[in-house]
This record gives structure tokens, sequence and C-alpha cells, in this order.
């Protein structure tokens, strides 16, 4: 089923984190980063190419989200 939404849950993930990293909001940011690891085991490494999308455009944000 996930697949099925072509990166509007990735997007939904990635601008909330983004927002977070901004407001400095570490309560979100740790939900937001068990969020990603549920994501990620549903897809079953479909959001692979959406996550290398997201550390190519600005790793320093984004890495921390995919790192534990």
């Amino acid at each position: 089923r996930i697949p099925a939404y072509k990166g509007l849950l990735m997007a939904s993930i990635a601008k909330s984190w983004h927002y977070a990293c901004r407001d400095q909001d570490e309560d979100m940011q740790c939900s937001l980063k068990k969020l990603y690891k549920v994501f990620e085991a549903a897809c079953q490494g479909e959001e692979q190419s959406d996550k290398y999308a997201l550390l190519e455009y600005n790793a320093r944000i984004y890495q921390p989200l995919f790192t534990q």
C-alpha cells in the first residue's frame, strides 16, 4: 500500500523533520525518527531512492533523521 502514495509519506516526514529542526523541537525529532523507522520497515527498501535524494539535497539537515 505505501508505495502507492509515491513519496507523499516521505515528503511529509521530511517536511516535518525540517520544521522540527528549525524550531529545535527535540521531542518532535525523536518522534519523527521513530516514525521513519516504522515507515522504513513497511516500505521494505522502496523508500531508498527518496532517502538518498534527501541526503543529496541537504545531508546536514536530513542525515540525523536516518541515524539513531
